[in-house]
């Protein structure tokens, strides 16, 4: 892990309310039945209304649709971020609550479980499990995760060290499990001979992390939710979620890319005076980072090191990155049938794709 393997180098400042607090993101609403997304619930709700025919009743908090796992909920509802499909009545661990006040009645909840019923011309259950964490017990929980990354390494004592110190902020142990999924899965990516984990899995484990963190609005939590979204190449989501970050930038730079646009210029790319990312990249998302982010003619100098690692043992998320940054350099460098022949890999890949046909269509 990036950070973990030099040591305790600029994590080092007061970890603190005001300095880690960040504003929500405006949510986005996900139709679960064929993935679109939608500005807001009143165009979900044209949507579904139009383009599905089901009429079971649907409980959506914050934009996502609750599913028939239990939602966990670290963070206080406001009534605003609940809303209700195809049902005229809800009912609330038995209470009976008119469906337009749901919102209401699940804003009053801070430690609880909740069993959401709603009905309309059938029923659907729903089962909430609300944890929400005091701001004390959030900074102790990052307090103890600086502690553990103080010792310099990333291993399985160090994480069981972490999870022990947090036990003594109960609030906040989901905020503790989000953070612990995914640096499980950075040993499990990074085949650490202290994961019991296989190489695979460690694609559930990132997954898991951002679902835990996608409600903490912590910038720890944003960085960890950009990093999951950055390494499965969902750009625009890591930029969203962790903006001032380097990931947040490669992210952005990559998007540009994509579209076939200039890339921001070298003077954006300066390294910021404390990047919490390198606390918890993996070893090639750092390197990944290092380049993307580099000065053009000091990217150009590493070209024979990028494509020596596109051939190592890497996952392909990553290698299709690294193709997309070796392209964009041949192509800066006017070495056209380098960059096409990089490009050509990419040319059916869903995310990268695009980016692959201009370069070729360039070329022609």
């Amino acid at each position: 892990m990036g950070f973990w393997h030099t040591g305790y180098m600029e994590f080092h400042e007061p970890v603190g309310i005001d300095e880690l607090t960040e504003p929500a993101a405006a949510p986005e609403y996900r139709c679960e039945q064929c993935g679109a997304l939608f500005p807001s619930f009143e165009r979900l709700r044209q949507h579904r209304f139009e383009g599905h025919a089901a009429m079971r009743p649907v409980l959506f908090v914050r934009g996502a649709e609750v599913g028939t796992a239990a939602l966990r909920v670290t963070r206080a509802i406001h009534p605003s971020e609940v809303d209700a499909l195809h049902a005229s009545q809800a009912r609330v661990n038995g209470r009976s609550v008119p469906a337009g006040e749901l919102g209401v009645a699940l804003a009053e909840m801070k430690s609880t479980v909740a069993q959401v019923r709603l009905e309309g011309s059938v029923h659907a259950d729903f089962r909430l499990e609300f944890e929400i964490a005091s701001d004390a017990d959030i900074v102790g929980v990052e307090k103890s995760f600086a502690a553990a990354a103080s010792r310099g390494r990333l291993d399985r004592r160090s994480i069981e060290d972490f999870i022990e110190s947090s036990r003594a902020y109960p609030s906040a142990l989901a905020y503790c499990d989000g953070i612990c999924e995914y640096l499980y899965g950075v040993l499990a990516k990074e085949r650490s001979p202290e994961s019991s984990l296989p190489f695979g899995e460690y694609r559930d484990k990132f997954n898991r992390a951002a679902e835990v963190l996608r409600d903490v609005h912590r910038p720890v939590a944003g960085v960890i939710q950009g990093l999951v979204a950055f390494h499965f190449n969902h750009f625009a989501s890591a930029a969203r979620c962790s903006p001032s970050s380097r990931v947040g930038r490669a992210s952005v730079q990559f998007m540009h890319w994509i579209r076939g646009e200039r890339a921001p210029s070298d003077a954006s790319r300066a390294r910021p005076n404390r990047p919490l990312d390198a606390l918890l990249t993996d070893l090639e998302t750092e390197r990944l980072l290092r380049w993307a982010l580099m000065p053009l003619t000091d990217g150009l100098a590493c070209v024979g090191e990028i494509e020596a690692n596109i051939n190592a043992d890497i996952p392909e998320f990553d290698r299709a990155k690294l193709r997309v940054l070796l392209g964009e350099l041949y192509k800066a460098a006017g070495s056209t049938a380098e960059a096409e022949r990089h490009a050509r890999e990419l040319r059916n890949n869903p995310t990268l794709g695009p980016w692959a046909e201009t370069i070729l269509r360039r070329s022609t």
